[in-house]
């Protein structure tokens, strides 16, 4: 990860639900993550200096191995200046929470600490 300069313009990539079994409970059609990096792409050819953030939540309910391993090569790919990855955390009252296939919390702190490094690296 480069370093930022506190007055440097920024662009946040905002976050999507990723997967297609995320988003069929959501009831959404899928949003195609090659958008984004053709985007990101076209931006950092106008303007090199162009730096991008993000957040990423892990685990939603449905996430699969398929789901992470596209995360995976999204955050590869995107090459983002900057990433917050959060586990999901159920709360009341929310359409998540009633979801099937809750992923364990220990596969969520495996798979953040496997993107972390990505990050990192």
């Amino acid at each position: 990860m480069r370093r930022i300069a506190p007055n440097q313009p920024q662009t946040w990539v905002r976050q999507r639900a990723r997967g297609r079994s995320q988003l069929d409970s959501l009831g959404r059609q899928a949003l195609a993550l090659a958008a984004d990096i053709e985007r990101i792409d076209r931006i950092r050819e106008m303007s090199p200096d162009a730096t991008f953030r993000s957040n990423f939540i892990v685990g939603y309910p449905g996430e699969t191995e398929e789901d992470h391993d596209e995360l995976l090569r999204f955050v590869e790919r995107a090459q983002l200046d900057w990433c917050g990855f959060f586990t999901f955390s159920p709360e009341d009252g929310t359409h998540a929470l009633t979801l099937p296939d809750h992923v364990p919390t220990s596969l969520m702190e495996e798979r953040i600490a496997e993107l972390r490094e990505m990050q990192d690296g």
